[in-house]
């Protein structure tokens, strides 16, 4: 996907592909084999009126364009199925081992990070001593993987938005990056509301 282009989950690729299968049948219900009459061919090259030397009859039917319009939007609903299972197929590797029931929860506690920093592509997260920052940042992989599969309005967690990604950047720092500016504005406007809030009392801060 490029930088910027919005992000649909498996299930928006589903519905996608609905519709462009809808339109598809659609167009093909407007094809009418009545029409096909034989004509004869003509080359681009010959006078108005002339005909190829051998006179070649071919059928010719004027809804005929439908039968192609229906083959475009086959084609499309094919290309957002293929999307749909590649995501599918991702949360299915990215939760590896995580039952089916487990991956909609949010992962990340606040009493689990030390300290979030704002910097260009979103937040870092120091995870805390005795966490396992590695078991945080597979279940976080896993979660993403769900809410891309299913819908970000599914997952509990709010601080995962369309176009974000996670890495480890560090033994004990995970980086929450968005694609965009604004989905890294939207990242570090969540983790401040989740993180300093007065049940998490964690200091946010700026790198310059």
């Amino acid at each position: 996907m490029n930088r910027g282009e919005r992000e649909l989950t498996a299930q928006e690729h589903r519905i996608k592909a609905d519709e462009h299968e809808a339109r598809a049948d659609a167009e093909a219900r407007k094809f009418d084999p009545s029409q096909t009459r034989e004509a004869v061919a003509r080359s681009p090259f010959a006078d108005v009126g002339g005909s190829l030397p051998d006179g070649t009859m071919k059928a010719y039917n004027p809804t005929s364009q439908h039968l192609q319009a229906a083959d475009r939007e086959m084609r499309a609903a094919a290309n957002h199925d293929k999307a749909a299972a590649k995501l599918e197929a991702f949360e299915d590797a990215a939760c590896e081992q995580i039952p089916s029931r487990m991956r909609a929860s949010c992962p990340l506690l606040a009493s689990q990070v030390s300290l979030v920093q704002n910097d260009k592509k979103g937040v870092l997260l120091t995870i805390k001593d005795g966490s396992d920052a590695k078991d945080i940042e597979q279940m976080l992989q896993c979660h993403l993987a769900f809410a891309r599969a299913n819908g970000f309005d599914r997952p509990t967690c709010p601080l995962f938005v369309k176009g974000m990604t996670i890495r480890m950047v560090a033994p004990k720092v995970l980086a929450l990056e968005g694609n965009t500016p604004e989905i890294a504005r939207q990242l570090q406007a969540q983790a401040h509301r989740i993180f300093t809030g007065p049940t998490a009392p964690i200091p946010v801060s700026s790198i310059q």
